[in-house]
């Protein structure tokens, strides 16, 4: 089905009679068992024919269409589940739900319209390619009417029958695995913090405090489908020791011992990359990771982040700098480290992109102190534009940098905010900060606050409390939604369904989830120090969104 038929209002009628047309765009996955039908997934997926040429259909009014206006995945998702948007609710897709008759809720009785005979291989062709349904009846007519060859149909239907057709690993009938992965030498307070807010977690959910396994018995008939999802949650640690190239194999071998339905939190000192790739490789959900190191890739399906990372921080930079226009050389410094060469690396693309000139790398090598890189951005006459990648060990205090035009810091790296700002910077030292201005953070953690107290959990690190009080939240919301679809696709869409309606804070501001997004806060505040009368640093700050 096309993005456009999905904007028509008086599609609904048409896709709860038929449902087929997207039928022919099925998935299998590996996890799900059986080798998935290569050319019926791509078709799904991307719309591409066999012959790697875009598949084409006819809209309403006998208009031509092909490709990307026509992927099924887009109305239908990729578990072949269905998925809503509005008022308008695209139908499940599953040769499971195809092939048989459609079943009569409570308020259809009385509405013919929506029964309707099983599928059948013949009646299933006839509506991909005609628009009838198996009783006869035309579809709506902004279904696409699809121009398929015998063996590029036959590749669909076989494709549709193994759609979402088995439950995904690490669900039973009573218990749902999850694991959370500590990478690499991550400080133990941020290791605690993480820890601490899940294992408290899980033991709260654990306890039946909302009666869910009465309920998932007892329940009325229009509520029996939310509570039969509920299963009792189990949490493996996964730690992973040594150098990164050497987490591959720890994380298949933790997979290989013990499958789990979805990595959820978990925090990294260094590159998240590992990570990621053993998840996309496996169909393995890895929700809201704290890394300051995302993988950049937005087509990627099931790896999720709170955000870009250092890649936003410095893409944010490169937008105020350009829109700026500062009369100085911009010099960035940085440690030849992950965080630090990551973003001076992420600057220097985004004002290429921008067609920005050119500025002057500093860079402190492993071992070397900061200071002669920031004596040799300061030299050269006139002030610089001063970019400084460095966390709260090699920053230097800010009255040694009265030479420069301006100074830029990230709040990531630096640990917070400028608190003191030498009078020789007032208002000449900004800081891109990705997470909630002090004020509002202040709020929003209170909430939290009350549960770690509940709890007994000790404070630590709040924002990697907050972000991981969130996660586990955001998931056990997402299985509710699932309902008895465990199916890691359909999860991952329920995700990206209900993200935006969480209450529960987390230290990212104007975080939001859309179907196929997958970095939840887009932008980073500019804050602008200003001493006001007492003397005291007040912060001035803008929304960039590069």
């Amino acid at each position: 089905m096309s993005r456009l038929a999905a904007r028509q209002p008086g599609l609904v009628a048409a896709l709860a009679a038929a449902g087929a047309i997207a039928a022919g765009c099925v998935m299998a996955t590996r996890a799900h068992g059986g080798e998935p039908n290569a050319l019926g997934e791509r078709l799904y997926r991307q719309g591409i024919l066999a012959s790697g040429e875009p598949v084409r259909a006819r809209l309403i009014g006998d208009v031509p269409a092909q490709g990307a206006q026509l992927v099924c995945a887009g109305c239908h998702g990729r578990s072949g589940l269905g998925s809503g948007e509005g008022r308008i609710f695209m139908p499940p897709v599953t040769g499971t739900i195809l092939y048989r008759p459609r079943e009569i809720r409570r308020k259809q009785l009385y509405d013919a319209r929506t029964l309707r005979p099983a599928y059948t291989d013949a009646t299933l062709a006839r509506a991909i390619r005609d628009g009838v349904d198996p009783a006869g009846r035309p579809l709506d007519p902004m279904m696409p009417r699809y121009a398929l060859s015998d063996a590029d149909l036959a590749s669909l239907i076989a494709y549709l029958k193994t759609l979402s057709s088995a439950p995904s690993p690490g669900v039973t009938e009573s218990h749902i695995r999850f694991a959370t992965v500590i990478a690499g030498e991550v400080a133990g307070r941020a290791r605690k913090s993480v820890l601490d807010v899940l294992e408290a977690f899980v033991e709260s959910k654990n306890a039946d405090t909302r009666r869910e396994t009465t309920l998932a018995r007892r329940s009325p008939f229009h509520k029996a489908a939310h509570y039969e999802a509920y299963r009792k949650w189990a949490l493996d640690v996964w730690e992973l020791e040594g150098p990164p190239d050497a987490w591959p194999a720890q994380l298949e071998a933790h997979y290989a011992r013990e499958p789990v339905f979805a990595v959820i939190g978990g925090v990294g000192a260094g590159s998240w990359a590992p990570v990621h790739a053993f998840c996309e490789r496996n169909e393995v959900p890895c929700l809201l990771p704290n890394t300051d190191l995302p993988v950049l890739a937005e087509r990627d399906f099931y790896t999720l982040y709170f955000t870009r990372g250092m890649a936003l921080e410095a893409e944010v930079l490169a937008r105020h700098l350009d829109d700026r226009r500062p009369a100085a050389p911009i010099v960035q410094v940085y440690r030849a480290e992950p965080r630090g060469a990551a973003a001076a690396a992420a600057l220097r693309s985004a004002l290429a992109s921008r067609g920005a000139r050119a500025l002057r790398d500093e860079v402190i090598e492993p071992g070397e102190p900061a200071g002669p890189a920031l004596g040799r951005a300061l030299a050269n006459g006139t002030g610089p534009a001063l970019v400084l990648w460095l966390d709260d060990r090699d920053l230097p205090p800010l009255d040694r940098l009265a030479g420069a035009e301006r100074v830029y810091l990230s709040s990531t790296l630096a640990g917070g905010l400028p608190r003191e700002i030498p009078r020789d910077l007032d208002g000449r030292v900004y800081a891109v900060h990705p997470y909630h201005l002090p004020e509002e953070a202040a709020s929003r953690l209170r909430a939290m606050a009350s549960w770690l107290r509940g709890r007994r959990v000790a404070v630590g690190d709040e924002r990697l409390q907050a972000n991981t009080l969130f996660t586990a939240n955001l998931v056990a919301q997402a299985l509710k939604h699932v309902r008895s679809n465990f199916h890691r696709d359909y999860f991952v869409q329920r995700i990206e369904h209900i993200f935006d309606g969480m209450v529960t804070p987390a230290a990212y501001p104007k975080a939001s989830l859309g179907p196929n997004q997958r970095y939840a806060s887009k932008g980073a505040y500019l804050v602008r120090a200003v001493r006001n009368a007492n003397g005291e640093v007040d912060a001035e700050s803008e929304w960039v969104v590069p």
